[in-house]
């Protein structure tokens, strides 16, 4: 009996982490879904459109800007190169970011056409601040998971929502200027760094002695990340947010932003569960790579938790959705049909996001790049074949579920073919 108790307090624990992180994050996730309707009488869908291109276009300058230095923070055995990899990240994405804002500041125009983004106005020039305000949160997130701070984690989710969700509501009823939905993105955004301070402060105190050559040495050592992992998460990031910027332009703002409502309810699974498991995921799949060479035990448990748990909301979006949304207000009947549409692929992306980074884990960064130039390619036939055929939006849709389905499901063979053999216990004695 004795030998399986070590299996028995490893699994207790990494169910309290899960627990622990994800009830931060549901919380911290519900709040944007519960202040929908009173937003959404606040603000019309061209609005939401507009919000959409702008988080759309901010993520991906964030996810280019960091080199991708922050997915290997949980990697170095040394602390002070884990250190290092983030302030190496963060000083690439305020280079990149500074760099970006500059060449807007002279070329917004070429800029707006070429994305069509026309619809942002001045707004454009806070993409780069908040872009490098998600970057550097990402950084601390990463940190704090190294070394298992699930709370502050969701402490920093909470008030980054919560602020988020209370400017908005605010400026909905006070207008401002600029639009109230936008501002509350970048005022979140601030307000949840400050949660890290603390940690920080622990961490670089007074016995940390920073050496630029050794920041660049590390940065040389972990570089197949940003030679793979920046053009592939980049790759990412603008296919996720590719439906955004062609529905805007090809369809209608309004349209944009009925699928980003669609998207947002879709995602509360994601980001209420899913998302916490594969924080949680990483930092264990890390640990037993390390001591065995294996992580396929809690790969397989984790995607068998995931499927069950993932049955009966996606069921209900796709039952429930275009039914509430239409009673609702009529001007939000086509995100409901959009929910029901985007949730049947959303459930594979629920299963499978948890165990994504697997191929990290083992540093296989060029697998990853060759399976996002795959999805990149299927939403670039999904587009086509709207434009050449005149597709409805629903049908366009309906491709880029097939498209996702076929994606994440090589995703969970590849994830599976690295994580090793299962390791067998070795009986009592």
């Amino acid at each position: 009996m004795g030998s399986f108790i070590p299996d028995r307090v490893q699994r207790s624990e990494y169910l309290r982490n899960i627990l622990k992180l994800g009830s931060g994050t549901a919380l911290s996730g519900l709040m944007p879904v519960l202040a929908s309707p009173v937003l959404m009488k606040l603000y019309e869908p061209d609005q939401y459109g507009v919000l959409a291109l702008f988080i759309s276009s901010y993520f991906i300058l964030s996810v280019i800007s960091t080199g991708r230095y922050e997915h290997a923070i949980v990697l170095p055995r040394k602390d002070d190169d884990a250190r290092y990899l983030m302030l190496a990240s963060i000083s690439l994405s305020f280079l990149v970011c500074l760099f970006s804002a500059i060449v807007l500041f002279f070329g917004h125009g070429l800029i707006e056409t070429l994305f069509q983004i026309e619809e942002l106005g001045v707004l454009i020039y806070l993409i780069p601040i908040t872009a490098f305000l998600f970057a550097t949160g990402q950084n601390f997130f990463y940190y704090a998971n190294r070394y298992k701070r699930y709370g502050l984690m969701a402490k920093a989710k909470l008030t980054n929502n919560g602020m988020q969700v209370g400017s908005q509501i605010l400026f909905g009823f006070v207008p401002i200027v600029f639009n109230g939905l936008v501002v509350g993105q970048l005022l979140g955004r601030f307000a949840g760094l400050l949660n890290y301070i603390g940690v920080l402060r622990t961490s670089f105190d007074a016995q940390f002695k920073f050496s630029l050559a050794r920041m660049r040495a590390i940065a040389i050592e972990y570089i197949h990340f940003p030679k793979h992992l920046s053009l592939s998460y980049g790759i990412a990031a603008f296919y996720q947010q590719l439906p955004i910027f062609f529905v805007s332009g090809f369809y209608s703002p309004s349209t944009a932003g009925n699928l980003a409502i669609a998207i947002q309810l879709v995602a509360v699974p994601n980001g209420l569960i899913a998302n916490a498991i594969g924080d949680v995921f990483r930092q264990r799949a890390v640990e037993d790579y390390h001591k065995t060479g294996s992580f396929r035990t809690v790969l397989l448990k984790t995607l068998k938790g995931t499927a069950l748990a993932g049955i009966v909301p996606f069921a209900l979006i796709i039952w429930l959705a275009p039914i509430v949304l239409e009673w609702y207000d009529a001007a939000w009947a086509d995100a409901g049909v959009y929910a029901a549409i985007l949730a049947v692929a959303l459930f594979f992306s629920f299963v499978v996001t948890p165990i994504d980074k697997a191929l990290i884990v083992v540093e296989k960064t060029n697998w990853l790049l060759y399976w996002h130039a795959g999805f990149f390619a299927g939403h670039l036939l999904a587009i086509a074949f709207a434009v050449f055929s005149e597709l409805s939006t629903e049908i366009y849709l309906a491709l880029l579920v097939g498209v996702r389905i076929a994606a994440y499901l090589a995703m969970a063979i590849l994830s599976y073919y690295v994580s090793g053999k299962n390791q067998v216990s070795k009986p009592s004695v």
